[in-house]
């Protein structure tokens, strides 16, 4: 492996690199691919570092990249709709990229940890760390936030998300997870033992898609409506937008009732814009 490669070289630069590839494997650019792999240079510097406070600093770096680029409409909604300064709203964005990417820097230094035991073997343990992770975001503190789980990388891939019908967004986060965590095991590995290394990766590639082949289709009878209508999103919140959009919401609610009465049944649920709503 050349020199530059090596995770004990350029750390920080491989801490950051991914939480750029997580940016990118979410919209808009949407390089879902790079799921599979955004996570791996930092997991690969976890697991060869020994200073504690640096191993944390790595998860959180990677972590604060990726909230940042992947949430900054927290500064457009507390500028528009939270009627803050722009000083204010970018403040706001900071304070949530802060708090939230201690998350990240607590599953790599747990991650850390273990390799102080199991060394590359630690590996085997990150899919459940990053769950964890994932998890507690989730709901912790007061609600969570759940935006930007791993699994939602795949979404636009059938295939690979529906796995989410029985295990919910987590198993496929562990999917991507255990993926990320093979591929730094391949770049850690002695040379002799990427092969396996590699016919794992292939395994668990090829058990997953078969898997998914055979997930049962969902039979339903429901029918679904969604109304679209042009309504521009991009201007100050109205709390009598109804009043004095009438017109607006007169042709919302007639194409609602055309859609609704062009079949016997009515439908189960109907979807609106968010402005009226």
């Amino acid at each position: 492996m050349p020199a530059w490669l090596s995770p004990l070289r350029y750390p920080f630069a491989w801490a950051l690199l991914s939480g750029v590839l997580l940016v990118l494997s979410f919209p808009r650019p949407h390089l879902t691919l790079l799921a599979w792999i955004a996570l791996a240079p930092l997991f690969a510097v976890c697991i060869q570092q020994r200073a504690r406070w640096r191993i944390f600093l790595y998860g959180y770096l990677a972590g604060a990249v990726f909230l940042a680029g992947t949430c900054s409409w927290i500064y457009e909604v507390m500028r528009i709709y939270g009627h803050l300064s722009a000083l204010a709203a970018a403040l706001v964005l900071l304070v949530f990229v802060v708090v939230a990417a201690l998350f990240f820097g607590a599953v790599t230094l747990s991650l850390g940890e273990l390799a102080r035991r199991w060394q590359l073997h630690a590996l085997w343990l990150a899919p459940f760390l990053w769950v964890a992770l994932e998890w507690l975001r989730t709901y912790v503190p007061v609600g969570g936030f759940p935006w930007n789980l791993l699994g939602y990388a795949v979404a636009p891939h059938v295939g690979w998300i529906q796995p989410a019908a029985y295990t919910g967004i987590y198993g496929v986060s562990f999917l991507l997870a255990l993926v990320n965590a093979l591929v730094a095991a391949l770049w850690l590995a002695p040379s002799r033992r990427r092969v396996v290394v590699l016919l794992v990766i292939a395994l668990v590639l090829a058990g997953a898609e078969l898997w998914t082949r055979r997930l049962p289709a969902v039979p339903t009878t429901a029918r679904a409506i969604l109304v679209q209508t042009n309504l521009p999103q991009q201007e100050e919140f109205d709390p009598n937008w109804v009043y004095n959009n009438a017109s607006e919401f007169d042709r919302l609610e007639q194409l609602t009732r055309e859609a609704a009465l062009a079949e016997k049944e009515p439908p189960a649920l109907v979807i609106w814009p968010e402005v009226p709503v």
